[in-house]
């Protein structure tokens, strides 16, 4: 049986193994950003797991950047960064996708462009459904 522990470091392993996120100004983290942090992080976490011979999870991979100053009618405005957001996508996304290791497979099940409420960041929430088989 797998736990989201499990899951988490499979995540971390495989995303480490990309060479090209080296071009983060960030890090990448488990579960968890620091509080302080203004660069360009991906967090990883998991939630619950089936307990089932077949387990199943969902994960997510959240691509944090800072936000652009935009200059409208005088008043600065924040805005996502989406060129940088873009670029960080072309690099996460065929990593996670159509992946299969041992005993689990992995997709991407959706994406989503969230705003961080509590700063001055967008993030790209990349969903990832994961199927385990302890057969």
């Amino acid at each position: 049986m797998k736990t989201t522990l499990d899951i988490v470091d499979a995540i971390n392993t495989r995303l480490q193994a990309v060479s090209s996120l080296s071009t983060l100004s960030g890090k990448i983290y488990k579960y968890q950003r620091p509080v302080d942090s203004d660069l360009e992080d991906l967090v990883i976490n998991c939630l619950p797991i089936t307990n089932e011979q077949l387990q199943r999870a969902v994960a997510n991979v959240n691509c944090y950047v800072p936000d652009t100053v935009v200059t409208v009618n005088g008043k600065e405005n924040r805005v996502p960064n989406l060129t940088r957001l873009k670029a960080i996508a072309a690099i996460v996304m065929p990593a996670l996708t159509d992946w299969i290791s041992g005993s689990f497979t992995c997709d991407v099940q959706q994406q989503l462009l969230v705003p961080d409420s509590e700063s001055n960041f967008h993030y790209l929430n990349i969903r990832l459904q994961f199927y385990v088989s302890n057969i």
